[in-house]
């Protein structure tokens, strides 16, 4: 399995160094999902620059990129407030992330005072959008 630019065929040569062996156990279409899921929210991560003792909000965590970034976001020591479908609070709370309801639940929390919230900025870099004792004040507008 490996992650290929215009590999859409049958057959392609590949450097084995950007290449992964499906494990056995693994079925085809869960291998073919951890390239696009996993990736998206491992550059996501990269580039807000997520590190140990920080808090990210991650919306849609129950979803495919959202299970991928709050269990690498917990990996690295952040601290995670996820949203989701409240069906799934028990599995969020499983893989380390604290589970918020929509609406007053995601206001409450948001209202908490938190290390640091950043914004992805539309060049690609990191915009922090909000410090410490402001939560209420909105990222700027692009």
């Amino acid at each position: 399995m490996g992650v290929l630019r215009s590999s859409y065929a049958q057959f392609t040569l590949a450097d084995t160094k950007a290449l992964v062996a499906k494990p056995a156990t693994v079925s085809w279409e869960v291998a073919g999902s951890l390239a696009s899921a996993g990736g998206t929210a491992l550059t996501a991560l990269d580039r807000l620059q997520v590190t140990e003792g920080e808090t990210v909000l991650i919306h849609a965590a129950a979803g495919g990129v959202g299970t991928f970034a709050v269990q690498l976001a917990v990996a690295r020591g952040a601290k995670v407030i996820s949203t989701a479908s409240g069906r799934n609070d028990e599995r969020l709370r499983e893989f380390g992330a604290v589970p918020v309801t929509y609406g007053e639940g995601l206001r409450t929390a948001r209202s908490a005072r938190y290390d640091a919230h950043r914004t992805p900025s539309p060049d690609h870099g990191d915009h922090p959008a909000q410090r410490g004792d402001s939560p209420a004040t909105p990222p700027p507008a692009w």
